[in-house]
């Protein structure tokens, strides 16, 4: 059976939109890296995942800083989750009103290196 649009099963039924975050770090420059990400919006809430590939990392260091895909709500503060697929590490993203979130390892320390692909999921309160 099918799910009208306007109901709220509707709404969760409704296909993920991509997004290209151009990521950045916090000090040096990477020489080669890339994101593609997704998500999707109900409501004020907005769920999304990113694949960040890291082909030659130069002299980034810090952290990552990463686009979200919508704008925050100003009262919002946000922790999410990811793991370095190559090394297996936990990974934290956290922002504090910001639409750019900081990426690093659950240690503090830069996340990735040359070769790596890192994956973070989580879901914001937008405006």
């Amino acid at each position: 059976m099918p799910v009208a649009s306007t109901s709220p099963l509707g709404a969760l039924a409704a296909e993920w939109t991509a997004y290209t975050p151009t990521v950045t770090s916090s000090a040096g420059a990477f020489t080669t890296v890339s994101a593609a990400g997704r998500y999707k919006q109900i409501g004020k809430m907005c769920w999304f995942t990113v694949n960040i590939t890291i082909t030659d990392v130069g002299t980034a260091s810090g952290y990552i800083n990463l686009p979200l895909p919508n704008s925050l709500s100003s009262k919002t503060n946000f922790h999410a989750g990811g793991v370095n697929g190559s090394t297996g590490e936990q990974l934290t993203l956290k922002t504090y009103g910001s639409n750019t979130a900081t990426l690093f390892k659950y240690t503090g320390a830069f996340p990735g290196t040359t070769g790596q692909v890192l994956t973070v999921t989580g879901f914001i309160e937008t405006t």
